[in-house]
């Protein structure tokens, strides 16, 4: 299945059943602590939005419930982590324990508070998991699909929601995630909003601005941020409209950009792209 092939030992068939029964289990008093002490306010002490920081409650979190596919199992017990790859698709497979396990892994990067349901399984080797998207129950081989997102922006929302998504689809299963040869990464940029007749004139690449929102409209920013999703602190955004135009998305795709804000009518007005120097609209006025 691999060209290439950093094995691990295998994992028996007891470490599975233990791994299994665990993976799922609640946050214990520990793991909440561990996740509570590595928060912080990062809103300076006269900062805006400081007072409405809250950090995360682990304890309320729900981790996946449904098993585990079999495709998986088998996987670990060829081999119980380690890498993999073909041609520029690459695998670290997270063992089922210790600090690079799943759980830990899946805890560390609050996972469950950004995509319940959502089992990380692997990196790329660059910062994106590999997820089982677990929301729906597993097909009649027991697999589920697999997604990709970036470690640093978790979510649910698609192509259709949100530019660039912060998740997007790999795979139908665990098999053909494996054997495709695509850098996960660039699948982000699908070409399922590809220009039709009588779209506007917009370059395939280009920085993606945000101007003219009203100085004191931080709902309109926090919308746009999550449109967009960027990672600028919520306590930054009033600094933020203080500063516009703001370079919101380097070498961004606009034509992705122009379909997702045909259900964001009322965003239009604030989003451009760099056209050599000069802003131009994604959503221009006479369309």
């Amino acid at each position: 299945m691999f060209e290439y092939r950093d094995l691990r030992p295998g994992v028996t068939q007891r470490q599975l059943a233990s791994f299994v029964a665990e993976v799922r289990q609640p946050p214990t008093e520990q793991e909440i602590a561990d996740v509570a002490a590595q928060q912080r306010n990062l809103v300076p002490p006269d900062g805006p939005g400081r007072a409405s920081y809250r950090p995360i409650d682990p304890s309320r979190w729900q981790l996946p419930e449904r098993p585990l596919p079999p495709g998986y199992l088998a996987l670990l017990a060829w081999s119980g982590g380690g890498d993999f790859g073909n041609g520029e698709r690459w695998l670290q497979l997270f063992p089922i324990d210790g600090p690079s396990g799943v759980r830990a892994m899946m805890l560390a990067y609050h996972v469950p508070e950004y995509m319940p349901a959502a089992l990380p399984f692997a990196f790329n080797g660059g910062g994106v998991f590999y997820l089982f998207d677990m929301r729906e129950p597993a097909d009649a081989d027991g697999e589920y699909p697999v997604v990709a997102a970036h470690a640093g922006n978790l979510g649910w929302a698609g192509h259709d929601e949100c530019y660039p998504p912060e998740c997007w689809p790999v795979a139908d299963g665990l098999a053909q995630a494996c054997r495709g040869r695509t850098n996960i990464e660039d699948l982000a940029d699908c070409d399922c909003h590809a220009p039709s007749a009588g779209f506007p004139d917009l370059p395939e690449t280009a920085d993606i601005y945000v101007d003219h929102v009203p100085p004191d409209s931080v709902a309109t920013l926090s919308r746009l941020r999550k449109l967009l999703a960027v990672t600028w602190p919520i306590g930054a955004l009033r600094e933020l409209l203080a500063s516009q135009p703001i370079l919101a998305v380097q070498g961004g795709r606009p034509y992705a950009l122009h379909h997702v804000l045909e259900q964001s009518a009322d965003l239009r007005p604030y989003l451009f792209y760099d056209a050599q120097g000069r802003l131009e609209p994604v959503w221009p006025d006479d369309q």
